[in-house]
């Protein structure tokens, strides 16, 4: 678990971005939350010299059909293009509303399961009710642990079903090696 300086009301964002050294920024926001916050934000990463954010709008989600634009968005913002092999997608759930957070861990589970070459990827969210008043610090956790699960899951049904052992002993090995130390 990292930790970060305890931001002011909206400056999380500004913090995420340098704390990764975000050089794309892409945002999900309905209309109504980026005319609340949308200003604000964009001024918080131009004064933390970080790229303008790409908002795309989604639905509030109450009908079926918004569901799958916000999965589609969401899986689109989390692709990579041809040429982003070393490219590491950073998925900060902080502010996820409601449900949000375990849709986007279906929206990962589905991509990590159906993409030939996925992101590499990286999810946090800031807790920064948490703040050591000490410290002056808010923990940041990091669940990626939870999207390689995800990967070693798949892998582990592959070789149940198939007895392709490929996908599930490089991470099984890799894990022991980790346990060594």
């Amino acid at each position: 678990m990292a930790g970060c300086r305890r931001p002011q009301a909206g400056e999380q964002d500004q913090a995420f971005g340098q704390i990764f050294g975000a050089t794309e920024i892409v945002v999900l926001a309905t209309v109504k939350a980026e005319g609340t916050h949308g200003e604000g934000l964009r001024s918080e990463l131009a004064a933390g010299r970080l790229p303008v954010p790409d908002v795309r709008h989604i639905p509030h989600g109450d009908a079926p059909g918004d569901l799958w634009v916000i999965f589609d968005e969401l899986a689109d913002a989390l692709r990579i293009g041809e040429d982003g092999e070393d490219t590491e997608v950073v998925l900060d759930i902080t502010h996820g509303f409601r449900a949000q957070p375990f849709f986007g861990a279906a929206v990962v589970s589905f991509l990590r399961a159906v993409e030939s070459r996925p992101a590499s990827l990286r999810v946090v969210y800031g807790a920064f009710e948490q703040v050591d008043e000490q410290a002056g610090e808010a923990p940041v956790w990091d669940v990626t642990t939870f999207v390689e699960l995800l990967d070693w899951t798949n892998a582990l049904l592959l070789f149940l079903r198939t007895g392709r052992a490929e996908d599930v002993a490089a991470p099984t090995e890799r894990f022991g090696r980790e346990l060594r130390k």
